[in-house]
């Protein structure tokens, strides 16, 4: 067998079963009598998910490892002037914030995560459609980056509503 790894045809399922996959652990296989079976996928359980969150005022963490940033998400309920007056039906919104670029310690991994980014950040300014005589200012890249919710300083913050939960009546 060469250093490669490989075997012929008649001995490739040996090889597997003694070479391959030697080190990894067993999954634990967790008991079905201690796994929660009570909760029900639909819109009444998110209802009831999105509203302890909202009274719990629980704040989330979002990170991500390939663009090497993170984020904060929030739930926040509408209240009754902006569902009476403006005309807006959806219960909650979520909002984003607290952005922070932390990259990795590994120089090669940082290298990645800051092409990663730019790259992203390309994506989303290049949608921007100004006059042809007219430069972008910073307020033209906050609004092109809330119209497809991204983040990218750390004073900015994204207000998202979350459309499957609206009022029938707004009025």
């Amino acid at each position: 067998m060469s250093q490669h790894r490989r075997a012929c045809v008649i001995h490739q399922h040996v090889f597997v079963k003694t070479q391959c996959f030697n080190n990894i652990k067993q999954k634990d296989i967790q008991n079905p009598a201690t796994t929660s079976t009570d909760f029900v996928n639909n819109k009444a359980s998110h209802a009831n998910l999105l509203y302890y969150r909202w009274l719990d005022s629980k704040t989330k963490r979002i990170t991500s490892r390939r663009l090497g940033i993170s984020y904060d998400s929030n739930i926040h309920a509408r209240d009754s002037l902006s569902i009476t007056k403006r005309d807006n039906r959806h219960m909650y919104r979520k909002s984003l914030s607290n952005f922070k670029y932390d990259l990795s310690p590994n120089l090669r991994t940082q290298k990645q995560q800051e092409i990663c980014f730019k790259r992203t950040c390309h994506r989303v300014f290049n949608k921007m459609r100004l006059p042809s005589n007219r430069e972008a200012k910073n307020q033209d890249y906050l609004a092109i980056a809330r119209k497809y919710r991204f983040l990218f300083l750390k004073s900015q913050y994204v207000k998202v509503p979350i459309r499957h939960l609206l009022y029938k009546y707004a009025h």
